[in-house]
Parts: structure tokens; sequence; C-alpha cells
């Protein structure tokens, strides 16, 4: 499901590769094998429908009925908050087990420990096999679909890594492609605009940073007569404050107006948290789409690139999807040029912004955002702007959904939190890139990128 959907010259990848076994003649073998992606052009999931679409069964150790491994019988204790009930011993050790999976013919709690010799195979010592669910849709086609129940991780791991993943619509969507083997289909409403405005917060006012805040970035929107630009505080677990928003009136398209001295000094400007204590901007990402390229990359020039540091001012580009979020290009200047996911950047925020408030001292969902009181009405219209459009695709077989600005609304608040929220992407991207590097020339395990 990786692969393209079009070579470069044209074709169908898959089908060039197929075409490639016809020498063979009724010698040949065919196998597809694919961690499922997105639903809408997923290229396995058709295949693996088209044939016996056989499942794993194992042997319940109470009846001995033969069931699947599904997430939805996957069951745990629970604290008073709803999480999984954790039980430790003085020196923090985990003694309890709180996961287990239900049988779904008996309703035993299998644990971990009688995982896998449930799962030994008829002829090998057990009763477990694979059985077909239905009829090929022709002769000889057999077809496998597995979980990550069936891996070494234990149902403990699986549980609290979608407790830990299920507030984050970007970890979420790995979660049910690569845990879950099955493909991911979005799903969203537009958050309405009164009522972020109702849940505006009175305790501190613009330009202020809370104390929690551990991330600045910046987004900006270029326009020929104004740069519109947005200051973003976010913490580790992306909970965030739109601290302030706001535009300069210039030639903008002019690389010496006094519009460009203006937002450079917003860029080098000191911020102090609410406490008092330094914290600097750490990244700016700005528009270079069209005719604003050439200028924004000469701004970008009047601070000097590194290798070895994660704080900067960027350029960027929008496209439809990029894997994982955002992507280091070359360009024309020392900086990199930065590849921003239009759509996952701004499903995120419309996740987001549609987590409710929590109750009195509990925390607040990873991602939530907030607001002071000072922002007019406008700034919530264009934040929500855009529309929520299901799109069929080329085989009419599945909808895809997108947020789109086809009514060409005023959309700026939006636009330049999505590039805020790259510029933490990128940055979290960027620490893990120059932490391996270290760890590689040390001859350590290179360490997979988190929020953690």
């Amino acid at each position: 499901d990786k692969y393209p959907l079009q070579l470069a010259n044209g074709g169908d990848p898959v089908a060039k590769i197929r075409r490639r076994t016809e020498s063979f003649g009724i010698l040949k073998k065919e196998v597809a094998v694919s961690t499922p992606k997105r639903k809408v052009n997923s290229v396995i999931e058709p295949w693996c429908e088209s044939g016996d679409m056989s499942f794993y069964h194992v042997e319940c150790p109470e009846c001995g009925k033969l069931h699947k491994f599904e997430f939805s019988n996957l069951k745990w204790d629970k604290d008073e908050k709803g999480k999984i009930l954790l039980e430790y011993d003085k020196e923090n050790n985990l003694i309890n087990d709180p996961v287990w999976h239900e049988c779904p013919h008996c309703s035993y709690h299998m644990h971990n420990h009688e995982k896998y010799k449930a799962m030994q195979e008829e002829g090998f010592g057990g009763r477990s096999k694979w059985i077909p669910t239905k009829k090929p849709d022709r002769p000889g086609i057999k077809s496998y679909r597995v979980n990550g129940f069936y891996g070494f991780r234990t149902f403990f791991e699986i549980a609290m890594e979608f407790q830990e993943v299920k507030d984050d619509i970007i970890k979420f969507e790995d979660f049910i492609c690569d845990t879950l083997g099955e493909t991911w289909s979005q799903k969203i409403d537009k958050p309405d605009e009164h009522y972020l405005q109702s849940r505006c917060e009175t305790d501190w006012e613009r330009g202020q940073i809370h104390d929690r805040v551990k991330v600045l970035s910046i987004g900006a929107d270029i326009h020929p007569d104004r740069i519109e630009y947005q200051l973003i505080g976010f913490t580790n677990r992306k909970e965030s404050w739109s601290i302030d928003y706001d535009a300069i009136a210039g030639d903008i398209y002019e690389p010496n107006d006094l519009a460009w001295d203006k937002f450079e000094d917003i860029l080098r400007a000191e911020y102090f948290k609410m406490d008092g204590s330094k914290i600097p901007l750490h990244i700016a990402i700005l528009d270079a789409q069209g005719k604003a390229s050439t200028v924004v990359k000469n701004f970008c020039n009047r601070f000097p690139h590194s290798d070895n540091s994660i704080n900067g001012v960027y350029p960027s580009l929008g496209k439809t999807n990029v894997p994982g979020v955002v992507k280091e290009v070359p360009s024309s200047i020392d900086t990199p040029e930065i590849l921003l996911s239009d759509q996952q950047l701004k499903f995120e925020i419309y996740n987001n912004l549609k987590k409710k408030k929590p109750s009195h001292g509990e925390k607040y969902p990873s991602g939530y955002v907030h607001f002071h009181s000072d922002y007019h009405s406008d700034y919530f219209k264009q934040l929500t702007a855009e529309e929520i459009e299901e799109i069929q695709n080329t085989k009419g077989t599945f909808t895809e959904t997108f947020i789109t600005n086809k009514a060409q609304r005023r959309n700026e608040a939006l636009d330049t939190f999505k590039m805020a929220l790259a510029g933490l992407y990128y940055m979290n991207v960027k620490y893990f890139k120059m932490l391996n590097k270290i760890r590689k020339t040390k001859k350590v395990k290179e360490i997979t990128p988190s929020w953690d």
C-alpha cells in the first residue's frame, strides 16, 4: 500500500510487476504482502477480499472453541478515571495483570501467558488453524489476514498503546493500520465556531505564555498586501495555547518592504512565560507557495540554517498528504524547504478543536487547544472555515473524507495554525534525527521518534 498509485512515467506499479510473471505460464505464483494503509486507495485490501479471507483461529483454554483475536474482545480492569488499572509494589514493579482477551463463546478471560499455548497449530500440538470465511472470487486465490495480537507483543502492550494514542489522530491511524492490520478511513465533524468562542479562557491574556509551554512555533500565511501570523505554544503532549494572531500590512512581494523587518523583529524578540522564565521562539514556518516563493526564501536567508539545531525559520509547501506529516527537501537556499501534509494537519486540528474541557481536577486531553478571550468571532470563523467533503475514489468503491475550502472563505487562522503545528512536527523529526546520528557514531541502538 506504500507503492505510488502511478509511476512517474505512467502505469500501475503492481500491474507492471504482475506482467513480469506471465512468461512463467501456469508455473507462476504471485504473493502480495503489505501492511494496509488508507482504505480509499488500498491495493492490498481488495486483493485480500478477492481470496478466501482466512483468519487464524485460536483455541479457548476454557471451552475449547476456536475464535479470532480481535481488538473488540480485548478487555481490561479500569481505575476510577477509566484508564487501565495499574498496581505497583514498593519498587514500582507492576504486580497485577489487568488486560485479557475475552472468548466470544464463553467469556473466558485469556491472559497473555496462555496465548502461546492457545495458538499452537493443529498437527503441532494444538488445535488452532486457519479458517476461510468465504469462497474466493476465482479458483486458486488464498488470502490471510493477521493483526498484532498474533506476534510477540503482549495484550497489555497493545492495550497501553491504544490508551496512549486514541486521542491523537495521527498516532491512532498508525495503530489501526500497523497494530490492528486494518485500513484507515477518516470520519470527522466540523468544529463549531460558537462553541470554541464560548470556552475562551479569562485567566490569561493575549500575548501571555503559559508556564507549561515547552515549544513556541509561528506559522505565517503570505499575501500580496500582508503577512498573517499566529504564535502557538505547545506542551510535549501537543496541548496548545493560541498566544497571538495578527497581521502586518505592506507590499509583501517587495523583499525590502518594512513589513519584513517588522516580522523579523517578532521572530527575534525575547519571550517570557507567565512565571518570568525566558523561552525562545523555536521555529517559524512560512508559506512559500506560488509568487511568494522567492521573497519568502530571501527572508529565511536572514536566519542562518544549522543542521545541528532544531530551531529555525523555514519556507514551506503544502501537499495533500506527506508520509510522516512533514518532510525536508532541498531548496534554492541553504535552508531546506518543508513539505506539509495539508490534510493530516487539518484533520488533527479539527479533531483537537472538538475535544472537551475536562472535569475539575482532571488533566486536559492531549492536543486540547486553549484560547484567550481577546479573540474576535472572525478568528473562530476562519479557524473553522473549511468544510468536510466526501469524495468517491476512481473505482467508485469507497468515499474518502477531505477538509476543503471550495467556498474560498477566509481561512488564515486555520492555515497559520496548521503551519505552526507542522513546525512542532518538524522539530520532533529533526531532534530524533540529530540524536540518532550521535547514537550511530557511538554504535548505540537508535531511538524510534516519539512525543514522550
